[in-house]
């Protein structure tokens, strides 16, 4: 078409039958300067012969990412168009650098796929929504850019004329049709199929490849558009049906059943069946290779650079990861997951470590447990005891529950020092972590139902590993817990984790800035250790988080791992619910919080106020009773002021920070700084990661000043 036909006119169409039959339209260039053709399937049976390279390709992990990034209710591919030309002039104006579809922003997306890259390369400007900015950024295999309806973006300068060469590329149109957006997605004009404004066509495919409230709908389960009423417009098109290709813009639209732009529903039915039994058979022939099941994912990425093995002998653990980044955890000599589909590696925050490693060292926290251990009568099993620390907060301390071991629970006794290393999370931007968490296991919402740091200085094996227990089974899919390290002597520590049917269990090493994700029903317990001969404790802490809803209230407050909040103290954990992170509400979160709902306070006895000094000594019976007395949980006004002076001081910390990190995890205004970027002779206007996980979006920074696009849909 480039070399030896008649050029194209802007926007002139043509249409085309290529070697497997199938039917294309070709629209010319729509900007001078340049020879691109648009070349898209120019009726049904082409365009679901196109899906199903998606459906083989594993695109239902692109499909995954996206709706989850973007908070959508349902996909659907609008259109699957490749993209051709030999050359481009620099155009001062900038003229080709538009926006698709600005009126469907926030539910209208194009994914970039480079299929073809010539010598000498190929790169797309894509900029600020406001214009402000826009740089070429240079197209890699394996690797698309996905653009909102809003996104600036643009063909950037090439020329392969010399070597009677093109480049290729494919656009991949996906979108969230609703009632109100119908009108302006089903108008978009750039190919001849779907025929613009087809409303019905639109509404047939709406969430058919991926949906919020089924995970089941995808590609590879794919049950076709719904039913589709297709008749021809004029009474004429039998007789003139010639006309079906040479006249593309006006007969074959006009004779949409003659010209089987749409199939009927019996033959389209029958079509797609042939088509995704053939997907099938073909995705067979992959093995064990790859996994193409996007919700278990049986096997690791396999383009992922794992940590040595000297490093974490038996499970697969990425090298390098972006900040919020949730992992699966596999099994490094068999590469088979976990039988668990809540248990995953995460990377924190840095400032997460660093605010905690300055509370426990203002209030004393290591040394007091150094004391405890070394100095101290030993705890009984389950045994509570309490202790005011340097700043004046008061903790609970519980005993060991399994035997062969030193280990302490130290947990908060009351309402304020709950809040006081609440605290510590906000400041920490634990808010990337909510969100990671939120979005991957579909929550409403979520609390902080305990956060509890955990000490010992040994634990000699058990050969029948009674200390591996699971959290909350009866709460699984609502409950978690994040176990972060904040003190890791020489020798290391880890921690066993395994597979649900407790079929195999084996200890992850645990690293400083990387968390590990258990469900309520993942199967988890200390590994052996030893630091006793030079008096030392390891220190972890465990942060509880939690969906509550009324159906699993009950069994979220009957945990009984801590003294508070109080088992079963049904009505605080409610007015906790969905305090830190929402789904339907993005703007809760940690940095914004306002606190729990009222809560009502009282005596359960008479004689509280003449017995307050049992608050202390006697921390399972007395204390419990006497909640407004002792201050277990805090009158509203208290709470509310206390709970206010210390939010304006997490937020003047905060500040500190300056610009080295990013507290926002809506905006991302600064890339992560864990990761490793390409060089700048391979791409000189963004930074980008070197290595990434399959289906994993990462925002586009700009190289030289690390801003992040003024676009928050512009992601590779």
């Amino acid at each position: 078409l480039i070399y030896e036909e008649e050029p194209f006119g802007n926007n002139e169409h043509r249409l085309y039958k290529l070697n497997d039959g199938m039917t294309w339209g070709c629209m010319g260039p729509r900007w001078g300067g340049m020879d691109m053709v648009w070349i898209d399937p120019a009726d049904e049976q082409c365009f679901e012969s196109i899906l199903s390279v998606l459906r083989r390709g594993n695109f239902d992990v692109v499909l995954e990412a996206i709706g989850k990034e973007f908070d959508l209710d349902g996909l659907m591919v609008t259109g699957i168009g490749p993209i051709f030309l030999s050359y481009f002039e620099h155009d001062s104006e900038y003229k080709q650098v538009h926006a698709d579809l600005r009126e469907a922003k926030g539910s209208f997306y194009n994914v970039v796929v480079p299929l073809y890259i010539p010598e000498g390369g190929a790169s797309l400007y894509v900029g600020d929504d406001d214009g402000d900015r826009v740089l070429p950024i240079q197209m890699r295999y394996d690797h698309g850019i996905v653009l909102g309806g809003g996104t600036f973006h643009g063909t950037a300068e090439c020329d392969y004329r010399e070597q009677r060469d093109v480049r290729l590329s494919v656009a991949i149109y996906l979108a969230d049709v609703t009632e109100e957006n119908i009108e302006d997605i089903a108008g978009d004009n750039t190919s001849l199929w779907p025929t613009e404004g087809d409303i019905d066509w639109f509404w047939s495919q709406r969430g058919r490849v991926w949906r919020y409230d089924d995970r089941s709908v995808s590609l590879k389960t794919d049950r076709g558009r719904g039913p589709l009423y297709v008749e021809d417009e004029r009474a004429d098109c039998w007789d003139k049906k010639d006309l079906c290709m040479s006249d593309p813009t006006g007969f074959r639209l006009e004779c949409a059943e003659t010209c089987e732009v749409y199939l009927q529903d019996k033959k389209y039915y029958e079509t797609l069946g042939k088509m995704i039994a053939n997907d099938r058979n073909v995705m067979e022939d992959f093995g064990d290779q790859v996994n193409h099941d996007v919700y278990e994912w049986d096997h690791p990425p396999f383009t992922l650079d794992y940590l040595a093995k000297d490093k974490e002998p038996n499970f697969l653990l990425p090298n390098i990861s972006n900040v919020g980044e949730l992992y699966p955890l596999h099994y490094r000599d068999t590469g088979r997951r976990l039988k668990n589909d809540e248990a995953f590696g995460i990377a924190l925050p840095p400032e997460l470590l660093q605010e905690f490693q300055t509370y426990i060292d203002k209030n004393g926290m290591l040394d007091h447990a150094r004391h405890l251990i070394y100095e101290e009568e030993p705890f009984g099993n389950n045994e509570h005891r309490l202790y005011k620390l340097n700043d004046g907060m008061t903790w609970g301390c519980m005993g060991p529950r399994w035997g062969g071991m030193d280990m302490v629970w130290i947990d908060p006794a009351d309402e304020q020092c709950f809040e006081s290393i609440l605290s510590v999370l906000r400041r920490g931007n634990f808010d990337v972590v909510l969100e990671a968490i939120g979005k991957e296991f579909d929550l409403d919402g979520l609390m902080v139902t305990g956060i509890g740091p955990i000490f010992l200085s040994y634990f000699e094996h058990d050969s029948e590993y009674k200390q591996v227990h699971a959290d909350l089974r009866e709460a699984k899919g609502s409950f978690y817990n994040v176990v972060v390290p904040l003190y890791i002597p020489e020798g290391g520590a880890s921690l066993y984790v395994g597979d649900d049917d407790g079929d195999r269990v084996l200890p992850i090493q645990m690293r400083y800035d990387h968390g590990i994700v258990l469900g309520g029903g993942t199967f988890h317990g200390t590994a052996e250790c030893d630091y006793r001969e030079q008096r030392d404790v390891r220190l972890s802490v465990a942060i509880y988080l939690a969906d509550v809803t009324e159906e699993n209230i009950e069994d979220i407050a009957g945990d009984n791992t801590s003294l508070w909040p109080t088992e079963g103290d049904i009505d605080w954990f409610w007015s906790q619910r969905g305090r830190v992170w929402r789904y339907d509400d993005r703007s809760v979160s940690l940095k914004t919080d306002r606190g729990r709902g009222p809560l009502y306070v009282e005596d359960e006895r008479a004689d509280c106020w003449d017995k307050k000094d049992l608050c202390m000594s006697d921390p399972t019976g007395f204390r419990l009773e006497c909640a407004e007395t002792c201050e277990v949980y805090l009158q509203d006004k208290k709470y509310y002021e206390t709970l206010g002076k210390m939010i304006a001081n997490d937020r003047n910390v905060m500040e500190d920070f300056g610009d080295q990190v990013n507290h926002d995890v809506y905006e991302w205004d600064h890339p992560p700084f864990t990761l490793d970027y390409l060089a700048k002779d391979k791409e000189p206007n963004f930074l980008l990661p070197n290595i990434s996980n399959v289906g994993e979006l990462y925002p586009l920074h700009y190289r030289d000043t690390g801003r992040r696009l003024k676009n928050d849909e512009a992601f590779g």
